[in-house]
């Protein structure tokens, strides 16, 4: 029963924002406390999630209490592997983990810690799926990040300032920390220095105030490249992974390969030669793309391309 109780009320603090102290209290009570017993193994997947969010990578005590589960019961080892990837900045090896994850089924423990929601967004798993139960504060930070995925180039004014205002509401310095780092991130990629600076720096303090020390680490990261960036007005190109992970939750995966294609400077005909389709199928999928992006050319999908690939 003591084992029920604190992982409860590691549960509650993780859910309020208090990711140090739900990390310290779980681990503290590991060693005297049968907590991987709780919830069909919920307390071995909160400590597993809480230590890549604090550390970025597992540590032994996450990793022992998961060789101690009965064998029956699974855990979400690519999801876990997706955040560890995200936090490092290899956003396309997260997506493409998250997505197997979805094509393999989505099994999830008793809950999904707050953790891979917008890479889950772009997984093609519904938001409504994501967590099967979350307070109101994660619930609402959840569908302000899915806003931010999806706010083409017409609708970004309007939507930022209102989830900016939303964010302010947020009770968890968490989940309001990674609303602000959205935000940040996509004012960048509009090339809005000023804006992105004040809200990335909102967000890593915020992941400090939480306990958060790997996602405050991968803040800092973005907020380095944006200093180096500063002022240049030719971005290095390489292989646009950031770009196809920030896309992919606007895009099917055809309209994807064919824009990748696009913005690599490929023509239309070669492009349906490597995808094996007509031309007027490349035709038809492209004009979506422009249409989903809110772009009216290839020279406008290439610098947005590069602007998302510079700042994310």
């Amino acid at each position: 029963m003591q084992a029920y109780r604190v992982v409860v009320e590691v549960l509650l603090l993780a859910w309020r924002g208090d990711i140090g102290a739900a990390r310290d209290r779980l681990f503290e009570a590991a060693l005297v406390l049968p907590v991987a017993m709780p919830f069909a193994g919920l307390g071995v997947v909160l400590a597993r999630r809480l230590d890549l969010i604090v550390l970025g990578e597992l540590g032994p005590l996450p990793r022992a209490l998961t060789d101690a589960l009965p064998p029956g019961v699974r855990i979400d080892l690519l999801i876990d592997r997706g955040l560890r990837e995200y936090l490092a900045g290899s956003f396309d090896d997260a997506v493409a983990s998250v997505r197997l994850w979805a094509d393999l089924g989505g099994v999830r423990p008793a809950m999904t810690v707050p953790g891979l929601e917008e890479l889950a967004v772009g997984a093609g798993i519904r938001e409504d799926t994501v967590v099967t139960m979350a307070p109101p504060d994660i619930v609402r930070a959840q569908s302000l990040r899915a806003r931010l995925a999806r706010a083409g180039e017409g609708r970004w004014r309007s939507e930022c300032d209102e989830v900016r205002e939303a964010a302010r509401t947020l009770s968890s310095p968490f989940a309001r920390a990674r609303v602000e780092g959205m935000l940040g991130t996509q004012f960048a990629i509009r090339d809005d220095h000023v804006s992105a600076r004040i809200h990335l720096l909102h967000a890593e303090r915020l992941f400090e105030l939480s306990g958060a020390t790997a996602w405050a680490r991968a803040i800092r990261r973005r907020l380095d490249r944006l200093d180096r960036r500063e002022g240049s007005t030719a971005p290095a190109i390489d292989a646009l992974s950031a770009c196809r992970a920030a896309w992919s939750s606007q895009l099917t995966a055809r309209e994807l390969e064919v824009a990748m294609h696009a913005i690599r400077g490929a023509a239309n005909r070669d492009i349906a030669e490597a995808l094996r389709v007509s031309v007027r199928t490349v035709e038809v999928h492209l004009g979506r793309v422009f249409t989903k992006l809110e772009v009216r050319s290839r020279v406008e999908l290439t610098v947005l391309a590069h602007r998302a690939e510079q700042h994310l």
